[in-house]
């Protein structure tokens, strides 16, 4: 077992003087241009955030248009007739009922 490890120590260290002799070749750099996308990314920010605050600000200010105020009264007597009779089961039709009249 012994012969085994010696011969893989020695396999291994011929490996490891044959890759010292190995030339590695020099890749050019690239330039990071991740520096670059951090400044142009918060000015986009800021110019969206202020571009979105002034349209929000227009739009409330556009409303030149008078209010209209409507006032709905009902008559009484009509109202406490309406809400007095009990509304049975009978009477009762489903919202969707129009959906599933044959034409």
């Amino acid at each position: 077992m012994e012969e085994n490890d010696k011969i893989i120590e020695d396999l291994f260290d011929r490996i490891k003087k044959a890759d010292e002799k190995l030339v590695i070749p020099a890749f050019p750099m690239k330039k990071n241009k991740s520096r670059l996308w951090f400044p142009i990314s918060i000015a986009a920010t800021v110019i969206i955030l202020i571009g979105t605050y002034f349209l929000i600000k227009k739009r409330t200010k556009k409303s030149d248009s008078p209010e209209i105020h409507l006032i709905i009264s009902v008559d009484r007597q009509e109202t406490t007739d309406f809400l007095s009779t009990p509304a049975s089961m009978e009477a009762w039709e489903s919202p969707t009922n129009s959906l599933v009249a044959d034409f």
